[in-house]
């Protein structure tokens, strides 16, 4: 089960702070990436500006919660459940747990879809979906599958699992906390279409962590969710 973590709040509210700074960067960056693109630029110079926003985000964040688990006197495995006890059966539940919610979520997707349609006609995909269609060179393909198999994964789940959700859970119930860091979770995506997809995703992301009590479940469940998604948007799209 999962331990309650000591996070202190103006710490928690420092660190997401940083976080946002970071994000707001890396977007900034990769803005930049969409125009050379458009452009017609070299696909090194669009890989290049890609790569440098993923790691202002991913790479600058992940240095931050280093920051945050020094300022606590915490290790990562003290912290999240890095622990080596367990970590095939949280790999097994982290797998299950993808193949059950694949059609859950493409089903909640497609409803969610046509009832947008239904009211406004607003119904659009993720841009960086949109993006992936789009893309063509070989090498591209295989980072922006780098990015959305490895390295979202393990950063959305330290933030919104790992840090977000148990600094809730500190001052509110646990349902409160999960449907919280959940409706955060499926906001910051910034789709109407994949919100309530999203959602459910991290509510059931949530319940994973508090079952095995390490990040490893959440992650790789995470990990896998996003590998069949971008493989199907690869597929379908050729």
């Amino acid at each position: 089960m999962l331990k309650e973590k000591p996070w202190q709040l103006h710490l928690v509210l420092r660190l997401i702070a940083g976080l946002c700074a970071c994000v707001s960067l890396s977007f900034i960056i990769v803005r930049g990436y969409s125009s050379a693109r458009g452009a017609n630029a070299d696909d090194r110079v669009s890989v290049l500006l890609a790569l440098t926003g993923t790691l202002t985000a991913h790479g600058v964040g992940l240095l931050l919660i280093n920051v945050f688990l020094k300022q606590h006197g915490m290790s990562w495995s003290d912290a999240f459940g890095f622990q080596k006890s367990g970590v095939i059966r949280a790999l097994l539940l982290g797998w299950f747990m993808a193949v059950l919610m694949l059609p859950v979520s493409w089903s909640l997707n497609l409803l969610s879809g046509r009832i947008l349609e239904w009211f406004d006609g607003s119904a659009k995909i993720q841009s960086s979906i949109e993006l992936l269609q789009q893309t063509q060179n070989v090498g591209q393909l295989a980072y922006f599958g780098l990015v959305a198999v490895v390295f979202a994964p393990i950063f959305e789940e330290l933030v919104f699992r790992g840090i977000l959700y148990t600094s809730i859970k500190r001052f509110y119930p646990r349902k409160a906390a999960i449907w919280a860091s959940s409706i955060l979770f499926a906001a910051i995506h910034w789709n109407a279409m994949t919100f309530v997809p999203l959602m459910v995703l991290a509510v059931v992301l949530c319940l994973l962590y508090e079952t095995t009590g390490t990040i490893i479940a959440p992650i790789f469940a995470h990990a896998c969710f996003n590998a069949a998604n971008f493989f199907y948007v690869v597929v379908y799209k050729s």
